[in-house]
């Protein structure tokens, strides 16, 4: 059986005909910049008796990808986050392997747990400055109710390539990066490591169309005259540099 008879097979068994996913063009005009990389995503478009917002199916290898989406919810947010899942897939597998990979990038499990608690705290501020929808917050994969939820089966610390999907979108979104930060640096992604696995594993870094054509998962060093101020948001060699020239 080819991907894309297992695709379509695992489709048929959730209740759903590929010739039911249907496309409207226009909604799809402005796609996020991470559909240049999607070389596995077979079919998208709008279920309209679906029950999520949106979901993405895929066959065992992840070589061959569906995206569905609710009707009315084929937003650019919604198939930004779930962009991420068709390039988790494509390039682990699954997409629930981002988990394990930003471990193995970071250096340990801790950061990861960090990540995630940070992420449901500091939610607020991703609402404020990202546009982040509040109702992820109160629910979603931003929310105590879900962090809670989700420690009592031990499995809190899984909500991450779901927060991180979410985040890569709004990236593309809002056009700017959170490794930037100052308060996502100060408050959430604190430490040099955790930055440098989360651009690994969000966005074309999960493929080769990246513009440093690295291999795929690759933590690039980040450069420390780029660090910003955390009051002021400048670089920190610039406010140095000032400080010294007063004196």
């Amino acid at each position: 059986m080819s991907d894309l008879e297992e695709l379509f097979n695992t489709l048929s068994q959730l209740g759903v005909s590929p010739n039911e996913i249907r496309k409207d063009p226009m909604a799809f005009k402005d796609k996020p910049s991470t559909a240049a990389g999607l070389y596995s995503l077979k079919k998208e478009g709008v279920v309209p008796d679906l029950a999520a917002l949106g979901t993405t199916v895929s066959s065992k290898n992840g070589r061959a990808n569906a995206v569905m989406y609710k009707q009315g919810r084929d937003d650019a947010y919604t198939r930004g986050h779930e962009y991420e899942h068709v390039l988790g897939n494509q390039g682990l597998g699954r997409a629930s392997r981002i988990n394990s990979k930003f471990d193995e990038l970071v250096g340990d499990k801790e950061s990861r747990k960090q990540l995630v608690k940070a992420l449901v705290n500091h939610a607020p501020y991703l609402v404020k400055a990202y546009g982040l929808n509040p109702k992820e917050t109160e629910g979603g994969y931003f929310s105590s109710k879900m962090y809670n939820y989700q420690q009592d089966f031990g499995l809190e610390n899984n909500l991450l390539d779901e927060q991180l999907a979410s985040l890569s979108s709004l990236e593309q979104r809002s056009r700017k990066r959170l490794v930037d930060d100052p308060y996502v640096r100060e408050n959430i992604l604190t430490t040099p490591a955790m930055r440098e696995a989360y651009d690994a594993v969000t966005g074309l870094r999960q493929t080769r169309l990246d513009s440093k054509d690295l291999p795929p998962y690759t933590r690039v060093p980040e450069k420390k005259e780029k660090i910003p101020d955390s009051e002021n948001n400048v670089p920190i060699t610039d406010f140095l540099s000032k400080l010294l020239r007063k004196k």
